[in-house]
C-alpha cells in the first residue's frame, strides 16, 4: 500500500459515510495503488449509493458496520 497508516486509518473509520457524501474522493495514493481508478472516481459509486431507497443505503453503510467488534481495523489506532 502505498497510503500512510495515518492517512489511511481515518479514512476506513469513516469509510461509511464517505460512500454516501456526494462528490466524495481520494487520490492521495500512488499511481501503481491497485484500487487507485475506483477511489479517483469514488463519486460515481456515491451518487448510485445515493439512488438506493433509504432502508437499502442503511444496510449497505450503517455507521455500526464498519466500528463492529469484528472489524479489523477496530484495533487499529
Amino acid at each position: 500500500m502505498t497510503i500512510p497508516d495515518a492517512v489511511k486509518q481515518p479514512i476506513l473509520r469513516s469509510f461509511h459515510i464517505h460512500t454516501v457524501t456526494p462528490g466524495w474522493t481520494f487520490d492521495g495514493c500512488g499511481p501503481d495503488e491497485k484500487d487507485r481508478q475506483l477511489l479517483v472516481e469514488y463519486d460515481v459509486v456515491v451518487e448510485e449509493m445515493n439512488l438506493l431507497q433509504p432502508q437499502y443505503v442503511t444496510v449497505r453503510a450503517h455507521a455500526d458496520i464498519t466500528p463492529s467488534p469484528s472489524c479489523p481495523f477496530q484495533s487499529l489506532t
